[in-house]
Parts: structure tokens; sequence; C-alpha cells
């Protein structure tokens, strides 16, 4: 009776996609790529150099997390839960570096950390972070924790966000 209002949509031959901008993938952002991998200590010398091109290739892809996470799941000892983190917190730092720095080429230097009231990675992280909702930071430095710089979305864990402060433009 009523199945004129429940007809079946027709499947689209392909989901629209946005496709990733690979220069984004800059020397620097390769360099900080490397010094990130070489601060877990699941990687090892021995699986290192994969691990790496699985990652750059996992950045240049758009954030494949699967593909980072799947070559991580080969090292002994590695959970897939583990891994699934690393590759998360890997490609979170990359995307909060190039986001930056397209912002940064735009000509925006400020942003506004942005909790996302979802909780951190841990209750001390979250008070943390819920702290620093609303500071202004300049793009290129952070801001100052504990005495290291972190940006929103940097730290392994982390759900919170920024937004761009446009020169110019009343908040």
């Amino acid at each position: 009776m009523f199945g004129w209002l429940f007809k079946k949509a027709k499947p689209s031959k392909s989901l629209p996609t946005v496709q990733f901008d690979s220069s984004q993938v800059t020397d620097e952002i390769e360099e900080k790529l490397l010094a990130d991998l070489k601060a877990i200590p699941e990687i090892k010398a021995a699986d290192f150099d994969r691990i790496y091109d699985a990652a750059h290739t996992a950045i240049s892809r758009g954030r494949d997390a699967a593909h980072l996470s799947n070559a991580l799941l080969t090292i002994d000892g590695v959970t897939k839960k583990r891994a699934g983190a690393i590759a998360i917190h890997i490609l979170n730092r990359s995307t909060v570096r190039m986001n930056c720095n397209r912002q940064q080429s735009l000509g925006i230097t400020h942003g506004k950390w942005r909790f996302s009231n979802a909780p951190c990675a841990d209750a001390e992280m979250t008070a943390l972070h819920k702290s620093l909702d609303g500071r202004k930071f300049k793009l290129d430095e952070g801001v100052v924790v504990k005495g290291r710089r972190i940006w929103p979305g940097s730290e392994e864990g982390c759900r919170c966000t920024h937004s761009s402060i446009i020169p110019g433009l009343k908040e």
C-alpha cells in the first residue's frame, strides 16, 4: 500500500572522493615522520625502513590507516589494537602539520584550540586539553605544555582540533 514511499535508491556507480594533494608531504613532514616513528618503542631498527615506507604511503594516500596498521601488525608483539592506535597517532600528527602548513600558506598565522568534548587518552590529558579550549596559539609554535610544544590532535589519544583565526575577520 505504501510501497511508493519506500522505493530503493539507485546505487551510485562510485562515491565522490577528494583527491589528496601529495605535494603536502614536504621534506619537513618527512623529517618529522622519521622522528615520530623513532619515538615508538615497538618499531625496532630491523623494521624501521619498512614501517617508514608504509607510513609515508599511508600519508600520501590521504590517511590510509589500514595500510599502516597492517604493516605494524607484522612486528612481533604488536596487537591489532596497538597497531591501530599507532597508525592513527602517526597519521594525526602528520595531518595536523600539513593542515597548519596549508593554513600558513594562505596567510593564516593563528588558531584557536578546540576541545572535542570527548575524552582524550586519560583523565589528566582530558582535563588539560579541556583547560586549553579557546586558547589562541601561533600555528608554527603550538602551545607550550609541560615544557613541550603541542598542537591540538598531535598527542596520542587526543581528539582535539583547532579553528583558524582568519586575519581581518571578526570572531
